[in-house]
């Protein structure tokens, strides 16, 4: 994992020792590690999330100095080293995560342990200085979703500053006195020499905005609308990929949960008396393995992708929470070797903590499912109002409703079984029937007959729709070809066909000839989840 890593008296013995905060060590684990100037390990101390951040400031005991990390999930938290041992001096929480950046300098303060803040960002991009007991004194706001990595403290005449790299700026330059970057500058352009050097560099940059500007005007950018749309289906294509993540088992639980949850039957069967044994630790050390390096990193893969899905931020925090509790419950098993009273003092938790992030997971997926519910009758009604113009000006005459209902001839032009709804985009799936729509029009239009019927059928979780044309028909040698990029029987034709089948594959479904022939019309199948 990512290591931060500091030099500093912590034992005030006079030697430095070096500090390691280990990002990720294993599964959701993060490390702090003490070395001494020989490089013989110390202290280490194991926390069950990751860590984000290294800092060191004075301790309370002269001459020693405390480690300051942060974690992704809740906390930042100060440790000293006592006797060769990490122990917890101070803990605040917050439940957006914590990314320890740097250190500033505090002017005006009554003591030298009061004169250090430390700076801090969480996933809203709320940046906070924390003074050493983590008591706020100081906010900014910058880019959500996304933690600072680096910061470089420094002074400018006695004046403390820090610049945070990374932001949605490029960086940013906070200071206690605004005049010491217009004081820097000043002197920088009182010596001839850096004068020059400025003076190139600014004619640089000139020169690099107009050239920037005339290849702007020189091409065409793209609308501002195209760029919003490319935008939104990006966030459509994270969510459709984030619901195929989220998928349900056969016996209706979470796939993600289920080494976890074949632990917990394990841990169910020592509880009830089946008795602890060597071969049954194994076993449940094989699955708590492959949880620790599969199954909880998934899940928190998942709802990191949940968050750049804009889903829900609120059930991604809680279901963080719990997986980090679960994370916990299960190292603390692991490490008492899967005794019996050990197993009876965290099932519980386990079972609770299970129970809970299955119902977060389940609620994130009816979210993620609403973006694609798509009511069947409103789609067709949208597409038979757009081809409203065409369809009167070529006589064409339309039928829709349930198939087995205009098989027994209760037809009704108005039945467009408003129960009914597709898992899949809404303007996809407009794209596709209005594809098939106009191709049936452009085929009836020197048929002596011309009728469009439009019928679906729900069966086993999807949907069978069909369009039928008595327009000329498609020789069966093409039926296979129509649906191939490029291949037409008209001129400027073989595009809608193929992308429409691209598009239901995306979702599950398929597209297909039922029946044609030269001069008996056509009937396309189109089955949607």
């Amino acid at each position: 994992g990512t290591p931060y890593l500091q030099t500093g008296d912590l034992d005030g013995d006079g030697n430095l020792e070096i500090v390691v905060i280990v990002h990720c060590t294993y599964g959701n684990q993060g490390s702090v590690l003490v070395w001494d100037n020989q490089g013989e390990l110390k202290a280490s101390l194991t926390r069950n999330t990751h860590l984000l951040g290294c800092l060191l400031i004075p301790a309370d005991q002269k001459n020693q100095l405390d480690i300051i990390t942060g974690n992704r999930f809740e906390s930042i938290i100060r440790l000293g080293l006592e006797n060769d041992q990490l122990v917890l001096r101070t803990k605040a929480t917050n439940t957006r995560g914590i990314s320890i950046l740097g250190l500033i300098d505090l002017p005006d303060s009554k003591s030298p342990h009061d004169a250090i803040g430390i700076i801090t960002q969480d996933r809203d991009g709320q940046g906070r200085i924390l003074d050493r007991n983590f008591k706020i004194i100081g906010t900014y706001q910058d880019n959500p979703r996304k933690f600072f990595r680096r910061v470089m403290t420094g002074s400018r005449d006695g004046h403390p500053s820090f610049i945070l790299h990374g932001s949605k700026l490029g960086s940013i330059i906070l200071e206690a006195n605004p005049l010491t970057m217009a004081i820097f500058f000043a002197r920088l352009l009182g010596n001839p020499r850096l004068l020059v050097l400025a003076g190139l560099g600014l004619g640089l940059i000139l020169a690099l905005l107009i050239w920037l500007m005339i290849r702007r005007h020189g091409t065409q950018s793209s609308p501002r609308a195209l760029q919003e749309t490319n935008g939104l289906l990006h966030l459509k294509e994270r969510r459709l990929h984030l619901l195929e993540d989220l998928e349900v088992s056969n016996h209706g639980a979470m796939a993600p949960l289920r080494s976890l949850r074949r632990l917990l039957w394990m841990l169910d069967a020592v509880q009830s008396g089946v008795g602890v044994n060597p071969n049954l630790v194994a076993r449940m050390k094989e699955i708590w393995q492959d949880c620790h390096e599969d199954a909880l990193p998934r899940l928190i893969n998942i709802l990191e992708r949940a968050r750049l899905a804009e889903v829900s931020d609120s059930v991604v925090d809680e279901s963080l929470a719990s997986l980090c509790r679960i994370n916990e419950a299960l190292t603390q098993l692991n490490n008492e070797n899967f005794t019996a009273d050990s197993v009876n003092s965290h099932l519980a938790q386990l079972h609770k903590e299970e129970k809970s992030t299955e119902a977060l997971l389940q609620s994130l997926r009816r979210q993620v499912s609403e973006y694609f519910r798509t009511p069947l009758s409103s789609v067709l009604e949208k597409v038979m109002r757009a081809n409203q113009v065409i369809l009167e000006e070529t006589g064409v005459t339309v039928q829709t409703g349930m198939a087995a209902m205009m098989s027994s001839g209760e037809t009704d032009l108005q039945q467009p079984a408003q129960a009914l709804a597709c898992r899949m985009d809404a303007d996809e799936l407009g794209f596709i029937l209005d594809n098939l729509v106009g191709n049936a029009c452009r085929a009836m239009n020197s048929a002596p007959r011309r009728d469009l019927r439009i019928t679906w059928q729900p069966a086993n979780g999807l949907i069978k729709i069909e369009v039928t044309d008595t327009g000329i028909g498609i020789a069966t040698e093409d039926h296979q070809r129509v649906l191939e990029p490029g291949f037409s029987t008209r001129p400027g034709g073989g595009l809608g066909l193929p992308k429409s089948q691209r598009l239901l594959k995306k979702y599950g479904g398929h597209l297909s000839i039922k029946h044609s022939k030269p001069g008996q019309g056509t009937t396309f199948s189109l089955v949607v989840p």
